[in-house]
């Protein structure tokens, strides 16, 4: 999906810049179609006008900060994946065969998801680009302006190339990898919790010298500050894309509540409940959920390196390098939109209570209009 729009993290050269380009200009065309709308229609604007203008224009500037965000930041993508290829630790290494099954069934949640919102994403797709086909009327893929000079399947047919190009690769893409992305760091965390808690148990103490068990301490110290500086690394890529991304989920989620609560067209609920399904399951699926479990695992490193009987040692290495992890540990880890909101269940729930009061602010509106 990547390559195909141009902002694949391992291939450069003209052809991806060609292909970004190509993909930014049929998109922000019919942007300018949705604005162009209501200057050529005329008469009096109504509130369903504004908010299936806002409904078009949402998902399109989605589209296009998540595929501009992923032209730009290619190169911290790519280090990213460096480092998780280099750096992090291989679950065949790990001995524990619990632990094995506990990370494969890991793998196994993050596909049936990918899979799961692949579905949704193109029922979404499908409910904007071919109702007009099962649905009495002409409608277009955006609620757009159409010139006279061009037919109405030719535009429609170009604001479906732009759904699946522009707004459905780039999207579905950069979900799929930020969850991904997340649920293997907190699985890292996993690892590294798993493998504290045993180092200083009676049998490490019995069968192991003081020089084996140090190596493995600075082990765990390395691999921790790794990981804290992973995750700031994927804050400075994405914490400006999430800040735009929170506040469009925010609107149009509430213009489709709205949609909902006051049309009785089937038309418009099969649209609006598609797209609500796909967009609370992106959100909370996607982002909240994996991160809050990432800063859970994160949290629990003070638990398992305190409990870890490190007081029973009198070497003055064991105890230094234990309160440095404690020390580190302290800080908070989090994904954050903008480097001051928290993308976690907390935030997620005040959002919907936003959504909601928003929503039935618009109803306020529109009832006062009629």
């Amino acid at each position: 999906m990547f390559g195909a729009v141009g902002v694949h993290p391992e291939k450069r050269g003209k052809m991806q810049v060609l292909l970004y380009l190509i993909t930014m200009s049929i998109t922000i065309n019919v942007i300018s179609l949705v604005i162009l709308l209501p200057v050529f229609r005329g008469g009096q604007i109504t509130m369903l006008d504004v908010t299936n203008a806002l409904e078009s224009g949402a998902i399109l500037t989605h589209g296009v900060i998540k595929l501009s965000a992923l032209f730009y930041k290619r190169s911290n993508i790519h280090d990213l994946l460096t480092r998780m290829k280099n750096q992090f630790w291989k679950i065949e290494d790990i001995e524990d065969e619990e632990l094995k099954s506990s990370h494969m069934h890991t793998l196994k949640s993050l596909k049936d998801r990918f899979h799961l919102f692949n579905i949704l994403c193109i029922i979404t797709t499908f409910s904007f680009t071919c109702r007009t086909f099962i649905l009495d009327g002409d409608f277009l893929a955006f609620d757009s302006y159409r010139p006279e000079w061009i037919s109405f399947y030719l535009l429609l047919l170009y604001e479906s190339l732009v759904f699946v190009v522009g707004i459905y690769f780039p999207v579905l893409g950069t979900d799929m990898f930020m969850m991904s992305l997340l649920t293997l760091t907190q699985a890292q965390f996993k690892l590294l919790n798993h493998e504290i808690k045993k180092i200083f148990n009676a049998q490490t103490k019995m069968e192991e010298d003081m020089e084996i068990v140090n190596k493995r301490i600075r082990k765990y110290v390395d691999q921790h500050n790794f990981l804290l500086d992973y995750v700031n690394r994927i804050n400075d890529t994405f914490c400006e894309v999430l800040l735009v991304y929170l506040a469009i989920i925010i609107l149009s989620m509430c213009v489709e509540l709205y949609i909902i609560t006051t049309q009785n067209s089937l038309r418009a609920s099969i649209k609006a409940i598609s797209y609500i399904s796909a967009g609370m399951f992106q959100y909370i699926i996607c982002y909240c959920s994996p991160a809050q479990a990432l800063s859970d695992e994160a949290d629990e490193i003070t638990n398992r390196t305190y409990f870890s009987k490190w007081n029973e040692h009198t070497t003055q290495s064991v105890k230094t390098a234990t309160l440095m992890i404690l020390g580190r540990s302290q800080k908070k880890v989090l994904i954050t939109a903008g480097g001051f909101i928290k993308i976690d269940l907390e935030t997620c729930l005040k959002t919907l209570k936003t959504m909601v009061s928003y929503s039935m602010f618009l109803r306020t509106m529109g009832n006062t209009e009629k």
